[in-house]
């Protein structure tokens, strides 16, 4: 396998071999892609706990008998629909514009934000 690297890599690299560090370039690799695989394993778990932190509300609202039965199609959609009303109808700050120009009353009524231009 070939790889090719930046001046800047090639240094870095370089200079943690020199340093004693590793024995050699392939050795930095290797433990660079494990640490890779740890550190993508690491933030699956967190977003695994936030969504689950996110879901449990709804949840326990369901376990309680306070859930909607949706029968069909149309009703879900229907659902959505409200939900996404809902949703544009409160204040929002900070997003980007490509959210905001789907409404052009949210566009007006937020152009002083940062991400407006």
């Amino acid at each position: 396998m070939h790889v090719s690297l930046t001046p800047v890599l090639e240094d870095r690299i370089k200079a943690e071999v020199d340093d004693g560090f590793y024995n050699n370039a392939s050795g930095l690799i290797r433990e660079a892609l494990s640490f890779m695989e740890t550190h993508d394993k690491w933030i699956n778990e967190i977003k695994l706990a936030r969504l689950r932190d996110q879901l449990k509300p709804g949840i326990d609202q369901l376990d309680h008998g306070e859930g909607i039965g949706i029968e069909s199609r149309a009703a879900l959609d229907e659902l959505f629909e409200d939900a996404m009303k809902s949703h544009f109808s409160m204040p929002v700050y900070n997003q980007p514009c490509s959210i905001l120009s789907s409404n052009a009353a949210l566009d007006k009524h937020h152009s002083h934000t940062a991400w407006n231009t």
